[in-house]
């Protein structure tokens, strides 16, 4: 705190004595704009040489040639002709790493100098032409905003007929386009997400090859026991609580469900939307393709109070406490994802929790519990997720400056409300007071000893004053 006293003047100047300030609280800083985005693939799950053909010694070198900035990556990925790909990205500060929640993600769609010649579209976006412009321009561009966790997803759906020759193997090299772009010889499209532009951002690029299924299939399914796990959003313990003693309960100290499952708490905010990813495996861990996977949603025994729909299928609290309160089906694509949509209707839940693996309430306030039932499988295992959804907390009341001016005998006292760091003047008759609360000071409070006489005060702070005239005896 800083003051000072100027145009002095004989007698009163003397009389005046600063009694003190009174200053307390906090002002959060400014937000910092977004510099960088890293945005990374999470479905389908990819893995160079294993799943996918890895082609990060070509990102390097775009990395040389300043087209793209250090961290992309490329994978080149198979699929049959006619897929649906569910392509969920992950989204952060690439500075901070920190999770975009409500963030715009622009999907670039047969990317320009890429030489696609898909025919792919998003939802019900246009479709891609097939045709290579060799000017740069993206055949599509689709824009998707990233959930509360930092997720998005874009289902991506390919229209062709005939494609490529079915590859040997996931990870071997796909043919190069031919120079008439025969479908033929090779069918596939390039895509890339970014947020803040290809030459900051860190992103995952992939190439889909649509080739056309004949003889062995591609992939053998081992259904005698499946696998299927949350892939978005992620469940860690950084932002979610373990319940190590309910996997063991169901699965070790009761049959009711296979050893392996495991069992998470979650923080959801009420009245939003958010998807919600699985990756579902066979015996042997390998893609579990084209299978139906039913979610049991405020399932059967949890005494699930939550309302929550899929914009088809909204959960029903009166059912019978034995019987799940809405079941929703979806088929998995070629890489074992399977999508299932989650509106929250209601308009009440828990106070928000001071952290994202803040351990619920039990009861709950406000919760469902989801299982995922995999069609035709003989052992099944999996994340069971319960989502506890909360009410954000009230924004605090804007900070207003106010300025009161009293008088008790010869002394005179002002108070500054929420001075918000501005500086404080007083003028009491020809003298002339001013300080500078403290940034953070809820109340800065200042009294003065004054002689007999009439004497006029005008006190103000961050445009606003208070004047008055006081006859002190």
């Amino acid at each position: 705190m800083k003051t000072a006293l100027t145009k002095m003047a004989t007698g009163l100047t003397a009389a005046i004595i600063v009694a003190g300030c009174i200053v307390g609280g906090t002002t959060a800083p400014a937000s910092a704009a977004l510099d960088a985005a890293e945005i990374r693939l999470v479905t389908p799950v990819l893995v160079g040489g294993t799943t996918a053909w890895d082609g990060q010694a070509e990102a390097d070198y775009w990395v040389t040639q300043n087209w793209y900035a250090a961290g992309i990556t490329f994978k080149r990925a198979y699929a049959p002709v006619g897929s649906d790909i569910v392509l969920t990205y992950y989204a952060t500060d690439a500075a901070t790493h920190a999770p975009l929640a409500n963030t715009d993600v622009k999907l670039r769609i047969s990317k320009g100098y890429s030489g696609s010649n898909a025919a792919v579209k998003v939802g019900s976006s246009a479709t891609t032409s097939g045709i290579e412009k060799g000017n740069g321009t993206d055949q599509l561009q689709v824009t998707a905003k990233t959930d509360q966790f930092g997720y998005v997803t874009f289902v991506l759906d390919n229209v062709d007929t005939v494609g490529e020759p079915q590859p040997v193997s996931l990870t071997v090299k796909p043919p190069a386009l031919a120079q008439d772009a025969d479908p033929t010889v090779s069918l596939y499209t390039q895509i890339y997400p970014e947020i803040t532009g290809q030459s900051k951002d860190k992103a995952d690029m992939t190439e889909f090859h649509y080739f056309t299924p004949s003889g062995t299939p591609l992939i053998t399914a081992d259904k005698s026991s499946t696998t299927a796990r949350v892939a978005a959003p992620a469940l860690a313990a950084e932002s979610a609580t373990p319940r190590p003693d309910l996997d063991k309960m169901f699965s070790v100290d009761n049959p009711w469900y296979a050893v392996g499952i495991h069992v998470w708490q979650k923080w959801h905010m009420i009245s939003s939307a958010s998807n919600l990813v699985y990756s579902v495996t066979d015996k042997n861990g390998a893609w579990l393709a084209d299978n139906d996977v039913t979610l049991s949603v405020g399932k059967a025994y949890s005494g699930s109070t939550a309302n929550v729909t899929n914009g088809t299928v909204a959960t029903n609290l009166g059912a019978a406490a034995d019987a799940d309160q809405a079941q929703w089906t979806a088929k998995t694509d070629f890489y074992g994802t399977v999508l299932f949509n989650l509106q929250n209707t209601d308009t009440t839940g828990s106070d928000q929790p001071a952290a994202a693996n803040t351990a619920p309430p039990s009861p709950g306030v406000k919760f469902t519990q989801m299982w995922p039932v995999v069609a035709g499988t003989g052992s099944n295992v999996g994340d069971m997720l319960e989502y506890h959804f909360y009410k954000m907390a009230e924004p605090p009341a804007p900070l207003v400056t106010s300025v009161v001016v009293a008088r008790a005998a010869r002394t005179i006292s002002v108070t500054v409300n929420n001075p918000q760091g501005k500086m404080v003047k007083i003028v009491l008759g020809k003298v002339t007071f001013w300080s500078f609360p403290a940034a953070g000071a809820a109340k800065a409070k200042y009294s003065f000893k004054v002689p007999a006489g009439t004497i006029k005060v005008v006190a103000s702070c961050n445009g606003k004053s208070k004047t008055v005239t006081y006859k002190v005896k």
